[in-house]
Parts: structure tokens; sequence; C-alpha cells
């Protein structure tokens, strides 16, 4: 299993990424992968996503130290739902330390564990997200009144809300996995040049699905480069990419 992962900062963005990314091994075949997406409606969207990044990351590590001590098994379905669980415990703890207001939370996020071993992925999106999984690319958006990660860190009873949400997605005998926060979504033109036409279906599909030869490592800056040079487009909201190689 290989990792990717990509961020840059949009262009109607002047000082800071509000977009933030996760990682973790969390067995010698499950990982934990995120992204974060800071809105504009949070004051602080950049701060409080690398919040929930390093949190994330500690909920993952904690998980794997146990998982490791006690020679735990657990599938991948079970082990996104304890680390949101831990995520959700450890946010509210943080929230009233750090005297951070509601509007501070406004963020949104796609959290997945992955196995490599039955080459299957859960995944939960709060929020808005995009999830693909061998080239089928799914778009989960905001409902009627934006859905952002701290309406659900109140929430008295974990279990019913997890039952209840509806935003989750599993994927079985996976070769290639990507998640992105919506700004992959907004590309657009940047001068009146002319270049050739190209639909956001199939930016889509070269990013998060499409393999390209030359260095993995630089993939990702490569593909952007491309479609800035080719389609005339450049990416006016924050974009994160984690793209998992199963094989």
């Amino acid at each position: 299993m290989r990792i990717l992962t990509y961020t840059q900062i949009g262009t109607q963005h002047s000082n800071h990424n509000e977009d933030a990314f996760a990682k973790v091994e969390l067995t010698d075949h499950h990982h934990l992968i995120a992204v974060i997406n800071g809105t504009a409606a949070g004051k602080k969207g950049y701060f409080t996503a690398a919040l929930v990044a390093q949190v994330l990351e500690k909920v993952g590590n904690e998980m794997a130290l146990r998982l490791f001590a006690e020679k735990e098994s657990a599938g991948a379905a079970e082990l996104l739902r304890a680390c949101t669980e831990e995520l959700f415990r450890e946010l509210a703890k943080l929230r009233s330390r750090l005297n951070l207001k509601k509007q501070d939370l406004r963020l949104t996020m796609t959290l997945g564990v992955t196995d490599l071993e039955d080459r299957t992925a859960e995944v939960v999106v709060i929020g808005s997200g995009i999830v693909s999984c061998d080239g089928e690319t799914i778009e989960l958006s905001q409902y009627t009144e934006p859905d952002y990660l701290v309406n659900h860190l109140d929430k008295k009873d974990f279990g019913t809300w997890w039952t209840s949400h509806d935003k989750r997605i599993r994927c079985e005998n996976c070769l290639d996995l990507a998640i992105a926060t919506p700004g992959i979504l907004t590309f657009e033109p940047f001068s009146h040049d002319s270049y050739q036409p190209v639909t956001d279906d199939e930016i889509l599909t070269f990013l998060l699905s499409e393999r390209n030869d030359g260095p993995v490592e630089h993939m990702f800056r490569r593909k952007v480069i491309y479609i800035e040079d080719k389609f005339g487009l450049l990416a006016t909201d924050d974009v994160t990419i984690v793209r998992v190689f199963f094989v």
C-alpha cells in the first residue's frame, strides 16, 4: 500500500490554507486517512482544521498502540467508528479547554480506514466531501442546513448518531482510493486566453483516478501544473487530497 497526500492554497485565499489532512498506520494492514476542510463560516478555519488533524493523529497513534499491546483484531468499519467516537470525545474536551466558539469549529471532514489485507475501505463524510474508488467518484454535499463537525460534538449518544448518519461509504475490492475536500471542484479560468476545454468530471478523473508516468511523489504537483498549462484553470478554493494505492 502507498499513500500520497497533497494540499494547496486556493487563489481566493491570500494568507492561509484552511485545509488539513491526516494519515496514521493503525496496524500492519489498516490505515486511518482524513481530509479536513476549514470553511469561511469559521473564524479560525486554518487553525481548527490543523487542530483536528493533529488530534486525529493522536487518536490514531493511541489506537495503534492499544491494538498492538492487546493483540486485538478489528475490521475497518469497527476501527472507523472507534476513531470517530474518540475524535469527538477529544474535540469536545478541547472545545471547553481552549474556549473555542461554535463558529470556530465550523468545518467539514472526510475520514476513512483502509484494509490492505481485504482491499476494502470504510469512509464517513461529515458535511461535504469527494470520495473516489477505482474511478467511481461520489460527491457528497451539504444538506439544506450546513452539516458542520461541531453540530455533532454535543450528541449524548454517539451510537445512535453513528447508526443514523447516512454519509458513509464502503469500498470493496479496491485498487485505488482517493478522498478530497470540495475545493477540487473549484478550478476556474485565470485568464481570457484560449485553452483546451475540459469538464469538472474530467478533472476529477485526472486527479483522483488516473495514474501517470513519472515519480509518484510529485504526481499531484505535476497534474495541477498540467491543468494550469493545458486548460488555463486554477483552484479558487483550497484543495487537499489523500490517495491510497492498494497495489
